[in-house]
């Protein structure tokens, strides 16, 4: 008896086992193919670069969710912008940051699908999306300040006399909790519902704009008599309206 006892155990545990396997094989499967639409889904909404700063346009992508879930974190930290050594305009940037985070059994290695981890560039790449191994696997959408040299412009002033201005352009999008509802499938949304544009003239100098411990430099080119910034900030709504 006491034999056939442990050949029955063991033959329990063993059955247990192989369907643990199978189910949890199965179920990796599944959340690996949701991670996997919900990156292809966010870069399609994250390809929103021009529209963030054009009043009124919209991009929406629909997800079915049954193992993930989007998750908003907010960010701040402070924007300064300088020409020749003089601060000219300073704010605090703040800014949600929506997630996708998948399944307990999916794990990512750090995959940039759109630009890089940079908070300034000078390339046309505003909204930035990577995957990254925290708390789980994560697709992350994120904005970041656009600094943009826009040349030197030539012009006349009374008598005559020309003058010569370099003009830099700071796009500054930031993203907003909109509307967060209903069930799955949901329509994710970028609406940008706000375009700010602030011009600065100061005289010539060197260029420099920080944000978050980073510092980007543009240098002014000689004979010039001064410098046009304009800060160019947009508000974009984020909502997930489900069914």
């Amino acid at each position: 008896m006491i034999p056939q006892a442990v050949t029955t155990s063991i033959l329990t545990v063993l059955v247990v086992l192989v369907f643990y396997y199978a189910m949890t094989t199965v179920e990796s499967q599944l959340q690996y193919s949701e991670l996997t639409s919900a990156a292809y889904s966010l870069q399609v909404l994250s390809n929103f670069d021009d529209g963030a700063f054009r009043l009124g346009d919209s991009n929406y992508v629909v997800l079915t969710l049954q193992r993930g879930r989007i998750e908003v974190e907010e960010y701040s930290m402070p924007l300064r912008v300088y020409v020749g050594g003089k601060l000219v305009y300073e704010a605090t940037y703040t800014t949600v940051v929506p997630e996708y985070v998948g399944g307990w059994l999916v794990s990512t290695p750090t995959i940039w699908y759109r630009g890089d981890a940079h908070n300034l560039t000078t390339s046309s790449i505003v909204l930035t999306l990577h995957a990254e191994q925290r708390g789980g696997a994560r697709i992350v959408l994120r904005p970041r300040v656009r600094v943009l040299p826009l040349g030197v412009y030539r012009g006349r002033i009374a008598q005559g006399r020309e003058y010569r201005e370099y003009i830099v352009a700071v796009y500054v999008p930031r993203l907003v909790l909109g509307e967060c509802g209903g069930g799955s499938p949901y329509h994710l949304v970028l609406t940008t519902e706000a375009v700010n544009v602030t011009t600065l003239r100061e005289d010539a100098g060197d260029v420099v704009v920080e944000l978050g411990g980073e510092s980007l430099s543009l240098s002014v080119p000689p004979d010039v008599d001064w410098v046009a910034v304009a800060i160019v900030e947009s508000t974009v709504r984020f909502e997930v309206r489900g069914v």
